[in-house]
């Protein structure tokens, strides 16, 4: 497997992502990232020409979400994609256009709480998850990110999301301490937005309280 992420990024929140893609025999495993944070956390498009598929990693954990061939690159040859990343009121929503002519070829929207929780930003890359060879591979041109909305910086250890980590944050962590299953992330003492509510999450706070 390989990786390959944008140096920028971090507080990107509503972007498109645009790029051409030229297909080379590939017909799985290869595609773009967006909302990416790291190896273990990102959204996953595979476009290889028989795999067209949006998937989601959290914590290192694939979840199929969606498949559609409109997406998928021909067998050979070149095709230019735009990909829109857009945050709503508790979802996100990817979007592909494969010709970039304007027209939306594919659409899902997450609803999940963790993720939402979890993706309020991040950047794009390039991931491929089969064995590569000299005859077979997805080359990238012509890449541009225009970003529309940047995420407002994040104090960690802010549960109650008022810029400062105090009594009142302790409160909630308290409150909600030994819960699993959480869907709120910090809102509910998960600070670190890994479903639960453990020590872990009381090292963030204790680290940043008074800030």
């Amino acid at each position: 497997q390989a990786w390959l992420f944008s140096e920028q990024g971090a507080n990107w929140a509503d972007y498109d992502f645009t790029f051409d893609a030229v297909n080379n025999y590939i017909t799985r495993g290869s595609g773009v990232m967006v909302l990416a944070q790291d190896r273990d956390n990102y959204y996953w498009l595979d476009i290889s020409s028989s795999n067209g598929r949006l998937v989601r990693f959290i914590d290192g954990t694939a979840v199929e979400l969606a498949r559609d061939a409109d997406i998928e690159l021909p067998y050979h040859g070149l095709q230019v994609y735009k990909v829109s990343v857009r945050h709503g009121e508790g979802d996100i929503t990817i979007a592909v256009d494969t010709h970039n002519d304007g027209t939306e070829d594919f659409s899902y929207t997450d609803t999940t709480p963790l993720a939402v929780a979890r993706f309020t930003a991040g950047g794009i890359g390039f991931h491929f998850d089969g064995v590569a060879n000299r005859y077979h591979g997805i080359h990238y041109d012509s890449i541009r990110v225009d970003v529309l909305a940047r995420a407002d910086p994040v104090v960690p250890g802010d549960c109650d999301s008022d810029d400062d980590v105090d009594l009142d944050d302790f409160v909630i962590l308290k409150q909600n301490f030994g819960r699993s299953g959480v869907t709120a992330g910090a809102a509910e003492g998960d600070l670190d937005v890994d479903g639960d509510v453990d020590l872990d999450d009381l090292v963030v706070l204790k680290q940043n309280f008074g800030r």
